[in-house]
């Protein structure tokens, strides 16, 4: 069962590390190369917005070609968060976003 079947509520932000090579058509072909639907957005922006962005979220990377992938699950309803390795296999990854998903 996919993500979308499982909690359809859920929204994917996807943040360039390196938004000076990251430009909008970039990110465009990216999305398209990865079949990312309706509910996945891709963000670039001025290098120092994003920087402050990705410090804000406790994932700064100093250097693009060498930075952990981590992705940030959030609940906003409860407020639950936790983060993941960004390369984990589809089911783990899944299983986290349905965790975070089902908290009450």
């Amino acid at each position: 069962m996919s993500l979308a079947a499982r909690a359809p509520d859920v929204q994917l932000i996807s943040i360039s590390v390196d938004p000076t090579t990251d430009t909008p058509e970039r990110l465009r072909d990216f999305a398209t190369r990865f079949h990312a639907g309706p509910g996945w957005t891709f963000v670039t922006g001025d290098k120092a917005d994003i920087d402050s962005l990705l410090g804000a979220l406790g994932a700064a990377a100093v250097n693009a070609s060498d930075h952990t992938p981590t992705i940030l699950v959030s609940n906003d309803v409860t407020g639950y968060r936790t983060r993941t390795y960004g390369l984990s296999s589809p089911a783990a990854l899944v299983k986290v976003v349905t965790e975070a998903a089902s908290r009450r």
